[in-house]
């Protein structure tokens, strides 16, 4: 299972790197190199870069998540959803 992608922002945020999880993904523009998230830019630019130093702890996980107002994949009390339904039907709700 794929937890996270590590997205190089260059076109529009030169020099930095930052997770995305796959579950965020909009949809993959494979002839403009792109990838569509359901995320702000402003979010993203607020996101400290990601330095590369796998695994991650789950503190940092439990970060990224709140940073994104997303649910973490650990998380069981959602009723099934993935963390993009429940990010749809709950915003809001995993503020911290």
């Amino acid at each position: 299972m794929i937890r996270y992608l590590i997205v190089d922002t260059k076109d529009w945020l030169p020099g930095k790197r930052v997770l995305i999880s796959p579950k965020w993904i909009e949809r993959v523009s494979w002839s403009e190199k792109q990838v569509v998230v359901d995320l702000t830019r402003d979010a993203i630019r607020q996101r400290a870069e990601y330095q590369g130093s796998p695994p991650l702890t789950r503190d940092q996980e439990i970060a990224l998540h709140r940073h994104y107002k997303r649910p973490g994949y650990w998380d069981a009390d959602d009723g099934g959803l993935d963390d993009f339904e429940v990010s749809r039907r709950y915003p809001g709700r995993f503020l911290a």
